[in-house]
């Protein structure tokens, strides 16, 4: 990272100094970029997430069901799965896995 930033107020308290290289403040997504024609693994199988993010989102089920098409899982229940693992990179310190 030659061209790194250091950010000094981002919510990650995790981090004493967080560094990004400047192309994340340059880079667009191309035209006609969406999750629907997107063949990147986050886009088609989802992400790891935080605990607290993951409580948030299940919290917030009702407002997520009405968007989802009829190939989704509408079950908030099988939306993540059961078992965390510790992960340093989240706010929390645990990680909540995508179901798989």
């Amino acid at each position: 990272m030659s061209n790194a930033r250091v950010l000094r107020n981002h919510p990650l308290k995790q981090f004493a100094e967080l560094k990004v290289g400047d192309d994340i403040f340059n880079t667009r997504y191309k035209k006609g970029c969406s999750m629907y024609n997107c063949r990147g693994r986050c886009c088609a199988d989802g992400v790891d997430l935080d605990i607290i993010e993951r409580d948030r989102i299940l919290e917030h089920a009702h407002l997520i069901r009405p968007h989802m098409d009829k190939t989704q899982d509408r079950n908030p229940q099988n939306w993540f799965q059961k078992k965390t693992h510790p992960d340093a990179d989240f706010p929390s310190g645990e990680c909540a896995p995508r179901q798989i």
